[in-house]
């Protein structure tokens, strides 16, 4: 650090007086040959003081870039068009002499950047539709309406499941290092749950030793409601799931007085709080590194127990905002 600064008051000495000399009225050559250096130097000395008024050397502005600002937009525009397309295919859309490197930069400095596609339910404009009006015909309800709508599915939790969102620490070449691979199994193991989350409480997870039928979730209907402190006049959010909406389950819900949240629509998982406590279930059990399922089992249980019920409340309180989010997409996906 000290030498570069010495470096830096040596050029700007040697500047300061070629300057001098040339306001005396020497010429180049002259001020060459008295400070000893090549005449190219003292001129460009010289217009840098010119320019800037400054003896201290100007900063250096880089190689030209190959590519013009016109061809960037080309590029920037071929991203848009095509934004699944690979950098190297690109590359060949383009037709400029350059590295797939530079197009990643040259697209970053247009603020484009490739990104994990999202993932969502497939939308029909009959979907977005239904959302949408389910959205406008549910915008007025206040929260502490939403305060009583009790939120319920089933989920299914699987052995060693990537999720392609684990990251690893490894140096360039370690890629298929047995610590850093994560395994895979054809056909894995699960383990089917339900469970019901509200402003203030939550179910006790009951794990699913049988198939989602009619008359199962009959059975668990029964025991949640013997099982459970439930808020006053509370409403219940069930999905299109077919035994959800079976013959038996109505007659059910219709015997012990069980008020149902009305025309669900279809394919619309952001509008369920609970899926976001499932996802916050499933990162916390993958963290453990369960081996088998009796092991998932109980850590499923205890994660579900020990969900922070300030985080459930903040689930269920997001219902407006979920609803405000379906209007302005007009019933196409959100950030939920």
């Amino acid at each position: 650090m000290k030498q570069s600064v010495r470096r830096l008051c040596k050029a700007a000495f040697l500047r300061g007086r070629a300057v001098s000399f040339s306001e005396l009225g020497l010429s180049i050559r002259q001020i060459s040959g008295r400070l000893n250096v090549p005449k190219s130097n003292v001129a460009r000395w010289l217009h840098d003081y010119k320019v800037s008024g400054s003896y201290m050397p100007l900063t250096s502005p880089g190689r030209r870039p190959k590519t013009s600002d016109r061809a960037d937009r080309r590029l920037a525009r071929l991203a848009s068009k095509d934004p699944v397309v690979s950098a190297s295919r690109l590359k060949q859309q383009w037709q400029e002499a350059v590295s797939t490197s530079t197009v990643y930069r040259r697209l970053a400095a247009k603020l484009i950047k490739k990104y994990r596609m999202m993932r969502k339910p497939k939308l029909s404009a009959m979907n977005c539709l239904v959302r949408e009006r389910w959205a406008m015909n549910h915008n007025i309800w206040t929260e502490d309406k939403w305060h009583r709508v009790v939120f319920t599915d089933e989920s299914r939790f699987r052995l060693n499941v990537s999720d392609g969102m684990v990251r690893v620490w490894r140096k360039r070449g370690q890629r298929f290092h047995k610590e850093f691979v994560q395994p895979t199994v054809a056909q894995q193991s699960s383990i089917h749950v339900w469970g019901a989350i509200w402003y203030g409480g939550k179910s006790p997870l009951r794990i699913l030793t049988h198939n989602v039928t009619g008359a199962t979730y009959c059975e668990t209907l029964n025991l949640f409601l013997q099982t459970n402190n439930l808020p006053l006049n509370w409403i219940l959010m069930d999905d299109n799931a077919r035994p959800h909406r079976a013959a038996i389950v109505n007659e059910f819900k219709t015997r012990h007085g069980i008020r149902s949240l009305s025309s669900w629509p279809p394919y619309s998982p952001d509008l369920n709080p609970i899926e976001n406590a499932w996802d916050y279930l499933g990162r916390r059990v993958q963290d453990r590194g369960v081996e088998n399922l009796q092991q998932l089992a109980v850590m499923l249980q205890k994660e579900w127990d020990s969900m922070p019920q300030q985080y459930i409340d903040t689930l269920v309180g997001s219902m407006r905002r979920r609803i405000g989010a379906v209007l302005r997409s007009r019933g196409s996906f959100t950030k939920y």
